[in-house]
């Protein structure tokens, strides 16, 4: 089902007819809150809501229990729900283009996750328990005010992609370098003078852009 423009303002009174959607887009509206019944959804898989007003997700949005993307780029988000860890079938999760300053320290439980995207915010650091997504493949974090990455980082060992360019970052994890499985590195425009020795062990690094270190005010 795709909505857009004023039809999106129809959503609240649709929910009880939707019970077997798999696919909802909204996108292109000024919807500012979800309905309360979304999670009556529970077949729904794929949830696009791009390019709205959406300051915040409900918490029912936990009870989608076989959703496997969510798509919330560029809204007024400044955080998610705790109960978005509830997802145990989520796949993809893309929060870019947002304002979210934080992130629920149990992000990490999302067992399933592989792509995740949370370029373009307004994140001072990442939770540790990021460095628990097993199966995570792809994470965007460019485009924020990190200055830390987790300790346990090298723990993301099936991570092929990792975009950290334009943050302020000053050093990287010695754990670096347990990223075996890292194909495409991002970190230009941050504040690192120095690479952790480990950097070295990063056999399968095809592409790598460092440059355009930021100096220090």
């Amino acid at each position: 089902m795709y909505l857009k423009g004023g039809e999106g303002k129809d959503i609240d009174a649709r929910i009880e007819t939707l019970v077997n959607l798999e696919n909802l887009t909204i996108t292109h509206t000024s919807l500012k809150t979800l309905p309360p019944d979304l999670g009556k959804l529970r077949k729904l898989q794929h949830l696009h809501l791009v390019s709205n007003r959406l300051a915040s997700l409900p918490p029912a949005i936990g009870d989608l229990l076989n959703l496997v993307t969510l798509d919330i780029r560029f809204n007024a988000l400044v955080g998610l729900p705790e109960e978005i860890v509830r997802l145990p079938n989520l796949t993809t999760l893309d929060c870019s283009h947002n304002a979210i300053m934080a992130l629920p320290d149990t992000l990490g439980t999302l067992n399933s996750l592989e792509h995740l995207d949370l370029s373009f915010n307004a994140l001072l650091a990442l939770p540790e328990s990021v460095t628990r997504l097993s199966r995570l493949t792809k994470l965007n974090v460019s485009k924020n005010q990190l200055q830390l990455l987790p300790a346990a980082t090298g723990n993301l060992t099936q991570l092929m992609v990792l975009r950290l360019n334009d943050n302020l970052l000053e050093v990287l994890p010695d754990s670096f370098g347990e990223l075996v499985s890292l194909r495409r590195l991002e970190l230009s425009i941050n504040r690192l003078e120095t690479l952790p020795e480990s950097f070295g062990n990063l056999p399968g690094l095809m592409q790598a852009l460092i440059g355009g270190i930021q100096q220090r005010q």
